[in-house]
């Protein structure tokens, strides 16, 4: 009987997309008036990207949350944004550059810390969800190729960066992706808290 639900069991996770993140389901707070996501055990950056990042580089993550209510397929609400990664040798702590318009960044933080940070710079505006209707959010995050991945060529110029990532690039390699999405929720049911965290 237990080497039947085993079977089972692998069966089951082969049948998972590499795509799909493992971790808990995303979490929503309401902070004024906006939402603002977090999702536990949930890490962006791969050991490909840590390494990437530990040579010098600049690693560009994707982020987009789509809102939308239980059962349709059109979207309440839809953003995606840009944050660049990087690691400071000495200090052995990680930077965040949010693109523009935003333009925010932050820097000295432990690396669980800044990929929270970019979840907490992409607020949903509450007014985009109706109450008291369900609705669920998807988390989707991949690494974006810089055009001398794309292109398969050196940029001009030798770098130190560069020369690392050409000897360090594995053939074949793909861009890292996640995707999660929360359960059910409703805005009623949601935790509120008064000021910006």
């Amino acid at each position: 009987m237990r080497l039947h639900r085993c079977i089972i069991l692998l069966l089951i996770l082969t049948e998972i997309p590499e795509s799909v993140a493992w971790a808990q389901s995303l979490e929503a707070e309401v902070v004024k008036d906006s939402l603002k996501i977090s999702a536990r055990q949930l890490y962006f950056l791969s050991d490909t990207e840590l390494e990437r990042l530990h040579n010098g580089l600049t690693v560009n993550l994707i982020i987009s949350l789509t809102v939308s209510m239980e059962g349709s397929r059109n979207p309440l609400y839809r953003a995606q944004e840009r944050f660049a990664f990087s690691f400071d040798l000495w200090e052995e702590k990680y930077s965040v550059f949010h693109s523009p318009p935003d333009g925010r960044s932050v820097s000295h933080l432990p690396v669980g810390s800044a990929e929270e940070w970019c979840l907490q710079n992409m607020p949903i505006p509450l007014d985009v969800i109706p109450d008291p209707d369900f609705f669920m959010i998807q988390l989707e995050c991949f690494v974006e190729e810089t055009e001398q991945e794309n292109s398969g060529e050196e940029a001009p110029g030798l770098t130190l960066a560069g020369i690392i990532e050409y000897f360090s690039r594995k053939k074949g390699d793909q861009p890292h992706r996640w995707r999660i999405s929360s359960g059910l929720l409703r805005l009623s049911d949601l935790k509120r808290t008064g000021t910006e965290p």
